[in-house]
């Protein structure tokens, strides 16, 4: 019996961590996964030790209103490390308790094998060090992570894209003309996004319907949010509510979606899109001290240029949601020219599976 102690913290973690376990058990006749994660990982058989919408939360203050659950699970991973025979050890993005974990079973001398590597390039170079102290194996999603990784000396494979796994690696997209005239809106998939982004949208949803009756909205929410959102946003009701955010970005004009990783899966499928995202002041006024990237989206981190316009913070408001849209609607050059650049991007991306990688270099590590 082979025991993978593996942990996701949000809804595209929870995807990509499934496949991986998926191919892990087409390897080994008896295994056996416990951690954390959500439905689609328990699908594939995860003793889930806490519900997953209470650790899917992101921000400084966030973390610290529920740091009593936090250190509890802690505990609770702790004591089935040192008790439990576990065999590996597989964090799954979610760096802040994932570091925390990884340290705990390589003191037990648990090996660890780290899938989507923290965005260290991004902010928190100073915690290359203890990356590389408490890892055996990173597998990066990004091609240009392999060499910065390295550069710390930590050993770091590049194995693809979990998205291009998922969504395929087709070169045609539906132009302009091609795509219905349809407006797909993500406001997010944790309670606090919810409420920070819903408002805003749905104040300029009534407003923009009122103006353009040519184009319908349609909101795409994951499944765990949706009881939440329609409780407390009741007003969403008017609108198309959809739980499959992937399908509509292949038919619909053009999206207005929050930071993450929809961002790569709209580009990926080729739908010209507005980023936007806002937190807390205090996580705004902390995390701003500590990014040092030029661009807030992956979308245009990896063209190393403004792509798709990016409304953050502050920026983000109805007049400024406005002018990006009439930007799309009124503007085909610059919609092609989002479209091609979208190609460019894609071309970045190796049509690896990543989850076959993944699993393969775990199956290396523990026959060794």
């Amino acid at each position: 019996m082979k025991r993978i102690l593996i942990i996701s913290g949000d809804t595209s973690g929870d995807m990509h961590a499934s496949r991986i376990m998926a191919n892990l058990k087409a390897k080994f006749d008896d295994i056996e996964f416990i951690g954390i994660g959500g439905e689609n990982m328990i699908a594939q058989g995860l003793h889930s030790l806490v519900d997953f919408s209470e650790i899917a939360v992101m921000g400084f203050w966030e973390v610290i209103k529920k740091l009593n659950l936090f250190l509890k699970l802690k505990k609770e991973i702790k004591n089935i490390i040192e008790n439990s025979k576990i065999d590996l050890f597989l964090p799954v993005d979610y760096p802040g308790f994932n570091l925390e974990i990884a340290k705990i079973a390589k003191q037990k001398n648990v090996p660890v094998v780290w899938f989507i590597a923290p965005q260290l390039w991004a902010w928190g170079k100073d915690r290359a060090k203890k990356l590389q102290n408490n890892l055996d194996k990173l597998l990066c999603v990004l091609p240009f992570e392999e060499a910065f990784f390295n550069k710390y000396d930590i050993d770091t494979k590049y194995v693809g894209h979990p998205l291009i796994e998922s969504l395929g690696y087709d070169f045609t997209l539906k132009t302009f003309d091609e795509r219905e005239d349809r407006i797909l809106l993500m406001p997010g998939s944790r309670k606090q996004e919810i409420n920070m982004h819903l408002p805003t949208i749905l104040d300029w949803a009534k407003e923009f319907k009122q103006n353009n009756s040519k184009y319908d909205l349609v909101f795409a929410l994951p499944n765990h949010i949706k009881q939440f959102v329609i409780e407390h946003y009741p007003e969403i009701k008017k609108y198309e509510i959809s739980f499959n955010s992937q399908e509509l970005m292949k038919k619909v004009k053009f999206g207005i979606i929050k930071s993450g990783t929809a961002n790569l899966e709209a580009t990926l499928l080729g739908l010209p899109f507005i980023m936007f995202y806002k937190t807390s002041h205090f996580n705004y006024f902390v995390g701003k001290g500590m990014v040092n990237v030029d661009y807030f989206s992956i979308t245009n981190i990896l063209a190393n240029k403004q792509v798709i316009p990016e409304l953050i913070q502050y920026d983000f408001n109805k007049n400024r949601i406005n002018s990006a849209v009439d930007n799309l609607i009124n503007n085909l050059d610059n919609y092609q020219k989002i479209q091609t650049d979208f190609l460019e991007i894609k071309q970045l991306l190796t049509d690896k599976k990543a989850s076959y990688f993944v699993a393969d270099e775990i199956n290396k590590l523990l026959s060794k």
